[in-house]
């Protein structure tokens, strides 16, 4: 067990997607965000106001780029298309793929930082 628990420690993990879950005060968020960071977090300083657009026009900032590990760190995140605004649902993008936004981010290996 603890050879595994260890090596699980080491490994460079990425969680990603709709969480179904805000993080504004989400017990879902508040837990993951104990383990992992947040790439877009890492990057801009705070989370994506809005990513999703219920079918209620509710604005919502659901989907996350969670990401453990010594050897990866984010050098860029974005939404997806680019241009959109992160506070509002702008149409302006004419985003009709999908409800929700995609968010991008660029990791930078770096097999110095292993500690």
């Amino acid at each position: 067990y603890q050879v595994s628990k260890n090596l699980l420690n080491k490994s460079s993990i990425i969680l990603c997607g709709d969480f179904n879950s805000s993080y504004h005060n989400d017990n879902v968020y508040q837990l993951v965000e104990k383990h992992f960071q947040s790439s877009y977090k890492f990057i801009h300083g705070n989370e994506p106001h809005v990513t999703h657009l219920t079918h209620r026009n509710e604005e919502l900032g659901v989907d996350f780029i969670f990401y453990k590990s010594n050897l990866l760190q984010p050098i860029s995140s974005e939404l997806i298309p680019h241009g959109c605004n992160h506070l509002i649902w702008n149409d302006h993008t004419k985003w009709i793929l999908s409800d929700h936004r995609a968010i991008f981010t660029i990791f930078k290996y770096d097999n110095n930082r292993n500690n």
